[in-house]
């Protein structure tokens, strides 16, 4: 499986809230549909990690080789996998939820 997928789950509702924050704060409704889009999109990213990803990606945070070199990475285990599965699922069903209670009609 692709290794970006841990890292799409990671930062794509970052991207996101900042994004609602800077541009959509007075657009309710399209910010709603991007907040739950994202979140979904992140549950299938997820079922395609656990469909099949496992092992460490990483990328470099500090590099100043050969001295001194740090870098940041996402380890996906069995239980990672599971995790990732339960948050998203229940943050997609949440998010869904709220859009339609909160609902104005």
């Amino acid at each position: 499986m692709d290794a970006h997928f841990p890292w799409f789950i990671l930062l794509a509702p970052l991207f996101s809230a900042v994004l609602i924050q800077l541009f959509l704060r007075k657009s309710r409704g399209t910010a709603a549909g991007i907040s739950v889009l994202t979140v979904a999109l992140t549950f299938i990213a997820a079922l395609f990690v656990f469909a099949g990803h496992n092992g460490t990606s990483e990328i470099p945070w500090l590099d100043f080789r050969p001295a001194f070199y740090v870098p940041i990475g996402v380890t996906v285990d069995e239980l990672s996998k599971l995790m990732l599965l339960v948050v998203t699922g229940v943050g997609t069903l949440v998010h869904i939820y709220s859009l339609v209670y909160m609902e104005e009609g």
